[in-house]
């Protein structure tokens, strides 16, 4: 009976070994970001091919082409600031990001090249500084992008993701090369100037002719001629001397001259204080 029950607890023993256990799978924090970060990427891809078509289609009117690019810069901002709050990946979870990177990439180097082409019309319609301004911008966001993606993978791979990632920046770089002769060209700037204000060709001018005796007035208009200068004489000119000292005693008026008038009046005065006398 011995001999015989051994056998059976062996195979029983066996069959509980062979039984495998169930082990549930929980998504970790990683797989979350990772996810996160290729949706982030994805989005602003498509906001690239807007933009892009929005070039393709433009025919004069730059406000469109401004919309589109905003929008294209406004997901560019939210998806960094996103990524710079998740965890690092894992070198499996960095892996997965290559498709997407390589995606934008080429979206990116598509609007480039319908910006470029579409540079003619972007200048006659007096638009090639904001355009310039655009791609200056979204340069800038390129660039945080790509900072922001190489700083979550490890640390033994960052060179490679950042060779990867920096192709993004390097498009739009090419756009601001091809539009750096219109930086700081505005709508209406270097236009005609038919505009301005007029020099001075109708500023007043001495037209008035010399009065009689070459003597012109500070005004340009001649002085009028008959004006009583005295009693039948000229003037007498004005001292230039210090003035004599002034009596302590009343004094009789002195008539200098200043007013013809005043001569005139004291002189009938004089006259006729002598028939009163006589």
């Amino acid at each position: 009976m011995k001999f015989t029950t051994l056998p059976v607890a062996a195979l029983a023993l066996g069959a509980m070994a062979a039984t495998p256990s169930r082990v549930q799978y929980k998504p970790t924090l990683v797989d979350r970001d990772v996810a996160t970060i290729s949706s982030i990427i994805s989005t602003i891809d498509g906001l690239a091919a807007d933009l892009g078509s929005t070039v393709e289609a433009f025919s004069g009117d730059i406000g469109p082409v401004g919309a589109a690019a905003s929008a294209l810069l406004s997901g560019i901002a939210d998806g960094v600031s996103t990524i710079k709050e998740s965890d690092e990946l894992v070198l499996t979870d960095a892996l997965q990001l290559q498709p997407p990177v390589q995606k934008l990439t080429a979206t990116a180097n598509d609007v480039v090249d319908a910006v470029i082409a579409k540079k003619p019309d972007f200048v006659a319609a007096d638009a090639g500084g904001i355009v310039y301004q655009q791609l200056k911008d979204q340069q800038t966001g390129a660039q945080q992008l790509t900072e922001a993606i190489t700083s979550k993978v490890p640390e033994s791979v960052r060179d490679i993701a950042a060779t990867l990632a920096a192709g993004i920046n390097e498009a739009f770089q090419r756009g601001v090369d091809a539009y750096s002769d219109q930086e700081g060209q505005t709508p209406g700037k270097g236009g005609s100037s038919s505009s301005a204000p007029q020099s001075s060709s109708a500023a007043p001018t001495k037209t008035s002719s010399a009065s009689s005796g070459g003597r012109t007035s500070p005004t340009g208009t001649g002085s009028p001629s008959g004006h009583p200068s005295g009693s039948g004489g000229a003037k007498p000119p004005k001292p230039t001397g210090s003035s004599p000292p002034k009596p302590t005693g009343p004094s009789p008026p002195i008539y200098t001259g200043a007013a013809s008038a005043n001569k005139v009046g004291g002189l009938v005065a004089a006259m006729a204080v002598a028939v009163a006398v006589f």
